[in-house]
């Protein structure tokens, strides 16, 4: 993960008030971001981890 994505691992997905959101624009974005994740896990870059890993390294980085 470069460091840009490690500082905002949550993607820019437009507005956050959803009353500006198109909702089309916001399926476009999701479906990208979907992509970009599946990619990077195809081809070796991100792996999967646990929800008992995941939440073991949440607690452990407050």
């Amino acid at each position: 993960m470069s460091d840009p994505e490690k500082a905002s691992p949550i993607p820019d997905l437009g507005p956050l008030d959803p009353s500006e959101q198109d909702p089309n624009e916001l399926e476009l974005a999701w479906s990208a971001e979907i992509q970009r994740r599946m990619k990077k896990l195809d081809d070796g870059k991100a792996k999967m981890v646990s929800e008992e890993d995941f939440f073991r390294r949440l607690r452990a980085a407050k």
